[in-house]
């Protein structure tokens, strides 16, 4: 005959609090001085345990629906504790709570597991890639082959690789990559000190640093120069390493490593990698003559002017980016960087060959608050600035990276260090007729190109 507890009723009315997580303190107490003493307690004790554990392992693998009793021998089980009154709701509501908490596990197991880097970055790219390519999507371990542009690629642990087209890249883990071929910069802040970035006859291990890395079309050699830091290169097949310290290089072939004073074709000496590159932070705001909100996209900088004076279609566009923690007369060149995106808006036909646009410094500008509509009266005219750059681009050009940089934009720079520093943008081509050509640049709320950049240099030799 099976033992039941001496107190049946305040032995379910703990077991219920128990399991239901609202046990108190005093209810603990007696729950455990009932164990010891009393052998139907315990008994009862095992038997709502094991249809407890049961439960959970039941909604661990997903099987069975809410409302049903699970299979297997906790059938007795279920049956007795309908029968006796043990808490049914508190049964589902821990069962249900368990199963909230193991999706939750499960979903976030699942991203981190899938997903171990991020697009942050593309300018002017062509992809031919198995993986994801809209700007900020997430990546999974796979391959990117980037055909034209630039693009960056941050992975979790913080490391960033900035991809130069023609180039392959293959993302293993959030802590290790691979340059199958083509050209790359790899930042690798502390957090991601000991990133490894792998070619087909070698590997660097970085320790906190920048260095550019190179491997030709074939496979067979792999450059590094390091930028900033340390590095450790290693070939398995020789079993070489040698530690890189800043401004050295080496070269990894099929035999070993070999020294080098640099194993690259220019494109990423000191003179070409910006030092520093930051971003405006979403301080971007385009205006337009009319008014009118809906002829505005928080995506682009948008510009047009025409030949008719006072045009309500006119547009020009702002940006600005901060200055407080950088010294720009530390610096021997700045340039600013706009990704040209197509509109859908006009056509180009009705425009001159050749496209002007120029940037202008506003010094002492008070300007509205970002994120908001602004009114054109009051934001600041051509008058205002001071022209820092003009490029020219065909009239058939939509996309692509535009630059302007100069000894102008230096020292206006470098007179306004210290805080924020505001550019105004304009088309100076006129329309020749109504209904041209809207055209425009990036944000850093543009879903596929990269936003405004500011970018400095230690050698004058980028422009």
């Amino acid at each position: 005959m099976k033992e039941e507890p001496r107190e049946p009723a305040r032995c379910r009315e703990l077991l219920g609090d128990l399991f239901d997580g609202t046990l108190s303190a005093d209810g603990r107490r007696d729950l455990n001085e009932l164990l010891k003493t009393d052998p139907g307690a315990r008994r009862y004790y095992r038997e709502q345990a094991r249809l407890h554990a049961d439960l959970d392992l039941a909604y661990a693998g997903g099987g069975i629906p809410l409302g049903m009793p699970p299979a297997r021998e906790t059938e007795g089980s279920w049956a007795r504790a309908q029968a006796t009154g043990f808490g049914q709701g508190a049964v589902w509501k821990l069962a249900a709570s368990v199963a909230v908490l193991l999706g939750l596990f499960f979903a976030f197991a699942i991203r981190d597991r899938d997903s171990v880097a991020t697009l942050v970055s593309s300018e002017d790219a062509a992809w031919e890639s198995e993986l994801p390519t809209a700007l900020n999507s997430r990546l999974k371990p796979g391959s990117l082959e980037l055909k034209q542009g630039m693009a960056t690629v941050r992975f979790d642990s913080g490391a960033a690789v900035t991809l130069e087209a023609p180039a392959r890249l293959e993302i293993l883990s959030p802590m290790r990559g691979r340059l199958a071929r083509g050209a790359a910069i790899v930042e690798a802040p502390g957090s991601a000190a000991g990133f490894v970035m792998e070619t087909p006859s070698s590997y660097a291990v970085d320790h906190g640093t920048k260095f550019a890395i190179e491997v030709s079309a074939t496979g067979q050699e792999s450059g590094f120069e390091v930028l900033s830091g340390e590095i450790s290169v290693h070939h398995p097949g020789s079993k070489q390493e040698q530690r890189l310290r800043k401004n050295e290089a080496a070269t990894a072939t099929e035999r070993g490593i070999v020294r080098t004073e640099s194993p690259f074709t220019g494109q990423y000496t000191r003179a070409t990698v910006p030092a520093l590159r930051i971003g405006t932070g979403g301080r971007t705001q385009s205006i337009i003559r009319s008014g009118s909100p809906t002829a505005l996209n928080p995506a682009y900088l948008l510009l047009k002017s025409t030949v008719e004076p006072e045009n309500p279609s006119e547009r020009r566009a702002f940006l600005s980016f901060d200055l407080s923690s950088v010294r720009a007369d530390a610096f021997a060149a700045a340039r600013l960087v706009f990704s040209m995106v197509p509109t859908g808006h006009g056509l180009a036909v009705h425009l001159p060959s050749e496209i002007r646009f120029q940037v202008y410094g506003i010094p002492d500008a008070q300007t509205p608050e970002w994120g908001r509509a602004w009114k054109w009266e009051d934001c600041p005219a051509v008058s205002d600035g001071q022209l820092l750059g003009t490029v020219t681009v065909p009239r058939t050009q939509q996309k692509g990276k535009v630059t302007i940089g100069g000894d102008a934009l230096l020292e206006f720079l470098k007179k306004n260090q210290g805080g924020p520093v505001l550019f105004m943008v304009v088309r100076e081509t006129k329309a020749l007729s109504s209904g041209s050509l809207v055209h425009a640049f990036a944000t850093d709320f543009h879903p596929d190109a990269s936003g405004p950049a500011l970018e400095f240099f230690l050698s004058p030799e980028i422009l």
